[in-house]
């Protein structure tokens, strides 16, 4: 009796994964923080990635969805000057990023239109983190940089409440199958735990209380001289970030 129960719930799930329909999203993800978060850094712009699926008869998405972000970056040749009165010039870049990693549900108010609101929840984990990229003047070619690290990691727990609307592109094209290509629009809030994290751009003066020095060491490699440069400053504050997200995506079933 118990195999036979088994038997019959596996293969019910099976049939229902089965004959779900799938959707992929790829586009253009623009973070604008808020808060805290809004007087330490700047805006952030990336790319994002999903993968959900919407079972038989059910206006319910669950899925998967991956991103990064750039939030602010510095590139230039800088001139150094070390304490034996050498001189080295070499191309520094600074980058800060932060991903997104969640799990996603989305529930449709318009199941069967072709123009579809709906509501979404996202939980996940946003790692945050800066990079650092010190060219060696003598390799014209990048392969050998003098250093090539993170200056600061950190990440916290996040969840997201937002709306978005989903279009059918058959619309504007009689040769286009129905509910295969879209455009989605979707706005999102969220809000998480403390994270450390840095900005390029030198504080104001109301916030350079909050923050720490994070110095780089920078080495010239013809003599080895070490010298250490201001680099940025790091913060602490919770995740609190207005996300905007256009995609494109595609429906595909089996």
């Amino acid at each position: 009796m118990k195999k036979l129960i088994l038997s019959f719930c596996f293969s019910t799930i099976f049939m229902q994964i089965t004959y779900a329909q799938f959707a992929m999203r790829i586009g253009y993800n623009y973070a604008n923080p808020m808060g805290m978060m809004a007087v330490n850094i700047q805006q952030g712009h990336g790319i994002g990635f999903d993968l959900s699926y919407r079972l038989p008869k059910m206006p319910l998405r669950i899925g998967f969805e991956m991103a990064l972000n750039v939030y602010g970056s510095q590139r230039q040749d800088l001139n150094y000057v070390f304490q034996d009165g050498s001189q080295v010039e070499t191309h520094v870049e600074i980058t800060n990023n932060f991903a997104n990693f969640n799990l996603l549900v989305e529930y449709d108010l318009l199941p069967n239109s072709p123009i579809s609101p709906y509501i979404s929840l996202k939980a996940g984990y946003s790692p945050y983190w800066t990079k650092l990229f010190i060219a060696d003047p003598n390799d014209t070619d990048a392969c050998r940089p003098i250093e090539n690290t993170n200056l600061a990691r950190d990440g916290a727990f996040t969840r997201s409440i937002g709306v978005g609307l989903r279009t059918d592109l058959a619309i504007f094209s009689k040769k286009m199958p129905k509910e295969f290509l879209y455009l989605d629009i979707n706005c999102h809030y969220t809000v998480g735990g403390n994270v450390s994290y840095m900005s390029i751009d030198a504080p104001t003066s109301r916030n350079i209380q909050y923050a720490d020095e994070v110095v780089a060491n920078f080495q010239n490699p013809n003599n080895l001289v070490v010298h250490q440069h201001h680099v940025g400053y790091l913060y602490n504050s919770p995740i609190e970030m207005l996300n905007v997200n256009a995609t494109l995506g595609v429906m595909f079933g089996w």
